[in-house]
């Protein structure tokens, strides 16, 4: 099982429910959540939320930054949503905490590979990096694991109109696809 948290506190309760790392089961994920689509905040909250995921990141049950990324699909239908600026200036902060922690960065991108991956270029991607629910083709699955990122598929892959993500797992780059172990 994996368990998220969506917000600053919601993380301090996930983290705050195992007192021992050694008692967390190695299924368990702790992510320190800030999804880039959803930092639509002024900037003296913005520093604000970025010192406490720093603090939450510095936790040793914490494995991940992340989700991350960025999201075209949600661009002009939602009012709510980042705009591609934000959206940016949050994936390029998460991807320098991941690397200033060590810790694993998970990516969400919606509509956004040639971005997510020139940004990954511009900024040098963490050591660990994971496209999480990965949508893409199966050219843009050979280039992540020709970069070395782990690349995770949910049930999107059933669909009928999936093939291209089906194509996506051949088997020759099946050994970086699943969760970060």
């Amino acid at each position: 099982a994996r368990d998220l948290g969506f917000g600053i506190e919601e993380i301090r309760q996930l983290l705050g429910l195992w007192q021992d790392r050694s008692r967390a089961s190695a299924e368990v994920k702790a992510l320190a959540l800030a999804r880039a689509a959803e930092l639509k905040a002024k900037s003296r909250q913005l520093d604000s939320m970025r010192r406490s995921l720093e603090r939450l990141a510095a936790d040793p049950r914490c494995v991940a930054i992340g989700e991350t990324g960025l999201d075209w699909y949600w661009l002009g239908k939602r009012e709510d949503v980042a705009t591609p600026a934000q959206q940016h200036a949050a994936f390029e902060w998460h991807i320098d905490l991941a690397k200033r922690t060590g810790l694993a960065l998970q990516i969400h991108d919606r509509d956004a590979h040639d971005d997510v991956l020139r940004i990954l270029d511009e900024e040098g991607a963490p050591e660990k990096t994971v496209l999480h629910c990965f949508s893409g083709d199966m050219a843009m699955a050979r280039e992540c694991v020709e970069r070395g990122y782990h690349l995770s598929f949910s049930g999107t892959v059933t669909f009928k109109s999936a093939h291209g993500l089906r194509d996506a797992l051949d088997p020759r780059i099946a050994r970086r696809v699943g969760a970060l172990r």
